[in-house]
């Protein structure tokens, strides 16, 4: 694994540079997201984390340590996450990396990867953590009817 992040590692400074500039880009869609979600009581992510597949626990996240050129193994794509918010919900088809989505990148290639959101909906705490490949629906079916 060593080898493939050395020889990748140009190529992912390369991506999480253009994540970064691409989450510059969508944080004010996200912030006017957030706040039309909270006065309907919709749904608000907390804080998102994606990453290496290991590193999530069911006490949260043990962040590893970066990589031997500084990157992180776990990144916050809280800010991406919260820009899919359509009408209360976000749905991120399975048979995919999620690296591929606007916002995020791959920082463990060639390693299994999770995301983990924490969020709120109906004023309610929830998390959900999903494989790299799998689809993602949240809120949950039942929390659609709670409260």
């Amino acid at each position: 694994m060593r080898e493939l992040r050395e020889e990748n590692a140009e190529f992912i400074t390369q991506k999480r540079s253009e994540a970064e500039d691409a989450i510059r880009l969508m944080t004010r869609s996200a912030e006017t997201k957030t706040t039309t979600e909270r006065s309907k009581n919709g749904l608000i992510i907390l804080h998102a984390d994606y990453g290496l597949a290991s590193a999530f626990t069911d006490r949260g996240i043990r962040h590893p340590e970066e990589d031997q050129h500084g990157g992180p193994m776990v990144i916050d794509v809280t800010i991406p996450i919260q820009a899919l918010v359509q009408d209360s919900k976000v749905t991120i088809p399975g048979g995919r990396s999620k690296s591929d989505l606007l916002g995020f990148y791959d920082p463990c290639i060639g390693e299994g990867k999770k995301l983990r959101i924490r969020y709120l909906f109906k004023e309610k705490l929830h998390e959900v953590t999903v494989t790299d490949r799998e689809v993602l629906r949240i809120p949950m079916k039942g929390e659609l009817h709670e409260g």
